[in-house]
């Protein structure tokens, strides 16, 4: 007996429904909260699993791309964006006037703070239209921060590396004071050993 599974629910309403074209003359007043982002991520990408993008109109699949990006960056524990950018999502936004959010999306993916304050300072208007962006501006900034964090102690952990991360390399790279990461590591020192954070 064949049994039929059914798709899964659709994602929750996202405060960003209103279409983009729409968005760029009529800027939404609503924002999402971080657990509400993260929740509209998880669903929406499922969504996507049964009802690809090819198969929406051009409109939808724009929006959906859209609130998908937005949820990612604002979506608490969300710091993994690989699934993502490999998705026609990406490239469904990079084909449009909203290409800054896949660009901002690929800055956050590689922790690439420069990237990003670069991005914030060429699309200010873009960004200030957008209330989930304004609303979450400090954690933001914290997110790429951690993932700027995650990358450089990725890059000292390859097969030839010593597992020794210099503070001033954390520094430079997160663009942090160094007493900041010194305190940072303290924190870290008491909980775990693995990687060596080194003085100097």
């Amino acid at each position: 007996r064949c049994v039929l599974i059914p798709p899964p629910p659709p994602p929750p309403p996202s405060p960003h429904h209103t279409p983009p074209s729409a968005r760029r003359s009529h800027p939404l007043t609503r924002h999402q909260t971080r657990p509400q982002a993260h929740e509209f991520y998880r669903h929406a990408l499922l969504l996507l699993a049964y009802l690809p993008l090819k198969e929406m109109a051009s409109e939808e699949a724009l929006t959906i791309s859209f609130d998908l990006g937005i949820a990612a960056l604002v979506g608490e524990g969300l710091y993994n964006f690989g699934e993502l950018l490999e998705h026609p999502v990406v490239t469904t936004l990079e084909a449009t006037d909203f290409a800054w959010l896949a660009h901002l999306l690929r800055a956050f993916s590689v922790g690439d703070i420069d990237q990003y304050e670069s991005l914030v300072e060429t699309h200010h208007a873009q960004l200030a239209e957008q209330p989930a962006l304004l609303a979450n501006t400090s954690f933001l900034k914290e997110k790429i921060t951690l993932m700027c964090l995650t990358e450089t102690l990725f890059q000292h952990l390859g097969p030839a590396a010593d597992r020794a991360v210099p503070f001033a390399a954390i520094a430079t790279a997160s663009k942090l004071p160094v007493e900041q990461v010194l305190w940072g590591g303290r924190c870290m020192h008491t909980t775990s050993r693995p990687t060596r954070l080194a003085p100097t």
